[in-house]
């Protein structure tokens, strides 16, 4: 059986495959994926790459203990040449900001309501690169669940 983390993850992969337009989002996102890759190796957009962060345990008595895990989520989006300079990249960037926010924040139980406890939004970085009409996001967020020592 997979670790509680791992199920965590996969989790937040079905989560943000859901992100289309016909499921009411402003996108259809083309990739999800666990891999890392810079925009310059990115085809498709937009895109979202999910990075596992570090964990907290906090400890509580009887061996029952929390993890505040962090997840990030990277989202590409590329925009058609912004001829008019009207931040059109820009734009699209904080729409796909809203798109992961609200598939992330659809299940704040991950699936596994009898061990997660909640799906904490933290912080969220964007950054457009105008050259390449390219928007990144670093959407950031914490998922709380129980942990017991010596568990996986």
């Amino acid at each position: 059986m997979a670790s509680k983390r791992e199920q965590i993850l996969q989790n937040v992969v079905s989560s943000l495959q859901t992100i289309t337009t016909a499921s009411g989002y402003n996108f259809d996102v083309v990739k999800v994926s666990r891999k890392f890759l810079p925009y310059s190796k990115i085809n498709e957009f937009p895109a979202v790459i999910i990075v596992a962060g570090p964990g907290r345990i906090q400890e509580h008595t009887n061996y029952e203990n929390t993890e505040m895990f962090e997840i990030g989520v990277i989202g590409y989006i590329r925009a058609d040449k912004d001829i008019e300079n009207e931040g059109l990249v820009s734009q699209d960037l904080e729409k796909l900001i809203q798109d992961i926010r609200k598939a992330i924040t659809a299940d704040v139980h991950r699936g596994h309501p009898d061990f997660v406890i909640m799906t904490w939004p933290r912080r969220v970085d964007p950054y457009v690169d105008w050259e390449q009409n390219i928007g990144i996001c670093e959407v950031i967020f914490e998922v709380e669940y129980f942990y017991q020592i010596g568990e996986a």
